[in-house]
């Protein structure tokens, strides 16, 4: 399920070698985490755009395990 949310980079946590952790502040679904493969990597396209206080729209891809 894709689920489109906007909202605000508060935060980013290094993961592994080449990804991060965002942190994101939103209207509709408050305080939550967002794993970005690849974002720490320079020619990836997220790179830029994963920064704090960065205020873009996010589309999440997850599973509804319920």
């Amino acid at each position: 399920m894709i689920k489109k949310v906007e909202g605000i980079i508060v935060s980013t946590v290094d993961y592994k070698e080449s990804s991060k952790i965002i942190n994101i502040l939103s209207p509709e679904l408050g305080y939550f985490g967002v794993l970005a493969k690849g974002a720490k990597n320079i020619k990836n396209k997220l790179s830029a755009t994963t920064n704090t206080l960065c205020y873009g729209s996010f589309h999440l891809n997850y599973k509804n395990t319920s």
